[in-house]
């Protein structure tokens, strides 16, 4: 291993944790490749994707950049699952110390086991060693955004922030809870900010991003700075300093890394603390250099509420202060500590950080005696009863069928949830195949012509007799015959067969490809279907794919299963499965439109195609048959209060409709393209309002005695909405 100047091998440094008696011991990693990667570093990430991922994940679209990587969405083709992707930003691989780095955070979060640590997946070490790995997908926001929605909140509604406020507490004190683990496993954070907290659908919450993590008592690392965006009070920095400035403890502002132990995150938990109950950053600076200074110094915003009326309890000011307290002797000793101290505040118990007086404590007991001295009165033995016991018994009941209310509430929010959840993996196995057949589209036009010419068999034969494939057979579903085994080419108008005989001969090798697509939307893996069973699914069952296609710029189209009754004059790229994505990056879902082989409506599924040089190439898609959705994917067989559900776009737009279907008779124009419907909007205007005030879901009351209940689909962006009946659900 070559000498890295006078500073230890820095593979050496690329620390093996293991967790052994409630602590992390050190090793030495042994895959050869893996320790050149951090003895050279890579800078291999600024081509394509490694082969690693190529074979285990599709990456579907970025999330966003840190310190040292930047995260994608990606499909594990072997699992069937969405996840998230990290790997090494270009910048930051050319550093074998950050590559080292890079390495142990995958070590180190992936054995903190913990409810509240994201949990990763594996490590994948392509083969000209660029480093990435692979983690839980968390489908819901970062505290930041629900601190910013917490001040649109509190700004029309005030009267709310106390129960908004103990919603956020919770949140946060499951963040202590990860940290308090963290630290009893010897393991600081050093970036704890509200960007690096998720909180998922189901109130999940996850520390994410522990890249300039480390275990107390090892040896700083030397590492050079890496520029990975504009500097700002809010970005992480990777150098002499580590660390968000605007979070950072005065110790950690002022570089003393090799003194810092769990009362450093602490700190940071403590300016955070002061922004969940403010909503109000405790740091905010003009600049770097101003930020930094105020860092260092534990100089903070005085804690005041973001709308000026609302007020702040001395007991929860009294923590935060003494969590930000200069010295660190003067802090909490631990985050459990700190935590507790919260816990006592949310019950109405005294806290550490201010201590009852005489009067504060009694009167605390009378607040926690309230109950009985009101059973006392409803009893008669303490005066001015009158019919107080009945208005007990009332007030009693009352409550009692608002808690069953309520139950039956949060009983239909999972449910719907779950459905959506179910649709959100519906639709992921469409993208997981198309970015598959994209990409074996993409390879397929860069390779040489095959030698020898495939059987291309064109439109036109499919529709003479004798001229089609071999394997033509009559099929109900498509209501023609159709081919199993061979895919059908369509010409645009002026196209002749010489021209694009290359191209004919390149895109015949996608017919693999195009049967594997076709399997992969109806989840099913194609090493486990024979022939037999592929000509029924294909000839006769209504699957929820009508037909997967590849077209090009010049004109040529190909698609599975191969079948006739193009019109003439027919060109794909006046069709909207075309111009949804031309020229665009991503996978793109589009407005239905009226299919013109007479399967009603089709929601098509688009992405553009560019080789290695950024030339667009064309366009892959699937088109999904919406009797298929709407029959087997909307409903909620299990729920008997269920009426009718939506799908509805980020305008507030009904996609689909389990009701009477509006757009039956919708036609269209053979030679000018399939037009895509005009979305009509949700008849509620306040059901609209609501889904965008509480895009995370929620419940509503309709007319006609109905109730809307949402949640969203993370891979479109739209919402599925379940209507019941109030009468059935609440009987």
């Amino acid at each position: 291993m070559p000498p890295m100047g006078d500073s230890p091998d820095p593979v050496q440094r690329a620390r093996l944790k293991e967790i052994r008696n409630g602590t992390l011991v050190l090793a030495t990693p042994e895959d050869p490749t893996l320790q050149q990667t951090l003895a050279a570093g890579s800078g291999a990430m600024t081509q394509a994707p490694p082969a690693a991922e190529r074979a285990r994940y599709v990456l579907l679209g970025r999330l966003g950049a840190g310190a040292m990587g930047e995260v994608h969405v990606a499909k594990d083709v072997e699992l069937l699952r969405k996840v998230a992707f990290k790997r090494m930003l270009p910048e930051a691989a050319r550093s074998p110390q950050i590559a080292a780095r890079f390495f142990s955070e995958v070590q180190v979060t992936s054995q903190l086991d913990h409810p509240n640590v994201v949990p990763i997946y594996g490590l994948e070490v392509s083969g000209d060693g660029a480093l990435g790995y692979s983690m839980k997908l968390v489908q819901g926001t970062t505290l930041s955004s629900l601190i910013d929605e917490a001040r649109r909140q509190a700004a029309r509604d005030p009267k709310g922030e106390p129960e908004r406020l103990a919603e956020r507490l919770e949140v946060f004190l499951k963040i202590c809870d990860a940290m308090a683990y963290a630290h009893e496993k010897r393991v600081l954070h050093r970036d704890l900010k509200p960007e690096n907290v998720m909180v998922g659908r189901y109130h999940d919450v996850y520390v994410m991003d522990w890249g300039i993590c480390r275990v107390m008592g090892e040896a700083e690392e030397e590492a050079q700075s890496v520029t990975v965006s504009a500097p700002s009070d809010q970005a992480t920095r990777y150098g002499a300093l580590i660390g968000t400035p605007a979070y950072m403890s005065p110790e950690q502002a002022a570089g003393k890394n090799a003194e810092l132990d769990g009362r450093s995150d602490l700190y940071a938990l403590g300016l955070i603390l002061h922004e969940v109950v403010s909503l109000r950053m405790a740091v905010p600076a003009p600049s770097l250099e101003a930020t930094l200074a105020r860092a260092v110094s534990g100089d903070r915003d005085p804690l005041r509420h973001f709308v000026p009326k609302i007020g702040i309890a001395r007991e929860l000011a009294a923590i935060i202060d003494k969590a930000c307290a200069l010295a660190p002797g003067q802090r909490y000793a631990g985050v459990d500590q700190f935590a507790e101290d919260l816990r006592r505040y949310l019950r109405g118990d005294a806290v550490q950080a201010r201590p009852d007086g005489p009067l504060q404590a009694l009167g605390r007991w009378l607040g926690r005696h309230k109950g009985a001295m009101l059973a006392l009165v409803g009893l008669g033995l303490v005066g001015g009863a009158g019919a107080t016991g009945a208005e007990i018994l009332l007030a009693q009941r009352k409550a009692a069928h608002t808690a069953h209310r309520n139950a039956v509430l949060e009983s239909l929010l999972l449910t719907v949830a779950r459905r959506a959840n179910g649709i959100d993996n519906f639709f992921d196995q469409y993208e997981v195949a198309l970015a598959g057949l994209a990409a074996h589209a993409v390879d397929a036009l860069a390779r040489p012509a095959p030698r020898e010419h495939a059987r291309a068999y064109l439109a036109p034969d499919f529709d003479k007799p004798g001229a089609g494939p071999p394997d033509l057979a009559p099929s109900p579903f498509y209501g023609r015959p159709v081919s199993v085994d061979f895919p059908v080419f369509a010409l645009a108008p002026g196209v002749s067969v010489n021209s694009v005989n290359s191209d004919l001969d390149r895109l015949a090798t996608l017919k693999p490809a195009l049967i594997d697509s076709f399997l992969t939307t109806q989840g099913i893996e194609p090493s486990q279907l024979d022939a037999a069973k592929l000509r029924q699914l294909v000839l006769v069952d209504e699957t929820s794919v009508l037909r997967v296609f590849a077209a090009l710029v010049n004109g040529v189209h190909i698609s599975y299963p191969g079948l006739g009754g193009f019109p003439a004059g027919y060109d794909t790229r006046k069709r909207p499965k075309y111009t949804l994505a031309a020229e665009t990056h991503g996978i793109r879902w589009g407005n239905p439109f009226p299919d013109i082989w007479g399967h009603g409506l089709v929601l098509p599924c688009s992405t553009a195609l560019w080789d290695a040089g950024g030339k667009f190439l064309g366009v892959a898609g699937i088109e999904m048959a919406f009797d298929a959705l709407v029959q087997k994917e909307l409903p909620i067989a299990d729920e008997p209060s269920f009426v009718e559900a939506f799908l509805v776009d980020a305008g507030g737009r009904v996609v689909v409709h389990t009701g009477e279907q509006r757009y039956a008779d919708a036609r269209t124009d053979p030679l000018n393209g399939d037009k895509p419907i005009e979305l009509a909007p949700l008849e509620w205007p306040e059901l609209a309002r609501a889904i965008a005030a509480q895009p995370k879901g929620g419940t509503l009351a309709i007319p006609g005695a109905r109730r809307a209940t949402w949640a969203p689909l993370a891979s479109l962006g739209w919402h599925y909405v379940a209507v019941t009946d109030e009468n059935r659900l609440f009987p």
